[in-house]
């Protein structure tokens, strides 16, 4: 049986979908990196049509499990599942006719435990393959100006680090700052249900600070989005971000390349 079952993604997808639905592009492809079990695939396929969705991972065991669950699902917009591994100079997804330009790329629940590299790599793979409306959507836990935004992050955090040296929970401005450093800039805030946290600005009001919401949270690049779902007793503090590029350019978790240095998938 090589079918994995991730309890938490029963708890996360419909507030991601939510997300989903309203701030995807309309059409095309939708590049799912580091697609782990294959849950989030198989539910969300059917519910963003006419979007089609790429499932892909770099794991064996995982891309196995995807196979397993989008059979069970009856979808024509569910394209079959592909091997990606961020670190690849040329992803073999760009190589190919697909049957529509990828316009939106999604990865939930990597960076965390993924070394530094494929931050960069991520956000550059997006650059290649993106187009100007393009967007990219990042949920996973995140430190805000390098503090953890629950005790229980902390501790998970200094968990992953003991394990590996490479991994850890990321600070949110570091990755807007590979963003924008790979010609993305962020787009506003959302809220997601059991939010405890929220900042919100608005593309027209670059030069005054955004209001706060119990926590803020400070960009003045555009629009941002920007959510946390936390707790102290719980890993839950998960941030949904939305970049795009500034101008266009060209049109993992278990199982996870170990030259990569990637470990088992943690979901939240």
């Amino acid at each position: 049986m090589t079918k994995r079952y991730a309890p938490a993604t029963e708890r996360n997808r419909a507030p991601l979908l939510a997300v989903l639905q309203s701030r995807l592009p309309e059409q095309g492809v939708v590049l799912e990196i580091a697609a782990g079990s294959g849950q989030h695939a198989a539910y969300f396929a059917p519910r963003l049509a006419p979007r089609l969705w790429l499932p892909t991972d770099v794991g064996a065991a995982n891309l196995a499990s995807i196979n397993e669950w989008c059979a069970e699902v009856n979808c024509a917009g569910l394209l079959a599942t592909q091997y990606l591994d961020v670190l690849d100079t040329v992803w073999a997804v760009e190589q190919q006719a697909l049957p529509e330009s990828v316009s939106a790329i999604v990865n939930i629940n990597m960076l965390h435990i993924a070394p530094w590299a494929c931050c960069h790599a991520l956000f550059a793979g997006a650059k290649r393959i993106l187009g100007d409306e393009g967007v990219v959507l990042i949920y996973g836990p995140f430190k805000q100006q390098g503090q953890h935004t629950s005790v229980s992050n902390e501790a998970f955090d200094a968990n992953l680090r003991g394990e590996n040296a490479s991994w850890g929970i990321r600070d949110q401005e570091a990755v807007t700052e590979v963003a924008r450093e790979a010609g993305f800039e962020c787009a506003d805030t959302i809220a997601c249900p059991l939010i405890t946290k929220c900042w919100y600005s608005t593309i027209n009001e670059r030069c005054r600070a955004p209001q706060s919401r119990l926590l803020g949270f400070a960009y003045c690049l555009g629009k941002f989005y920007f959510t946390h779902h936390g707790g102290d007793e719980v890993h839950s503090a998960d941030d949904v971000a939305f970049v795009r590029p500034r101008s266009r350019p060209r049109a993992h978790r278990q199982g996870f390349r170990t030259r990569a240095g990637l470990g088992p998938r943690f979901d939240f």
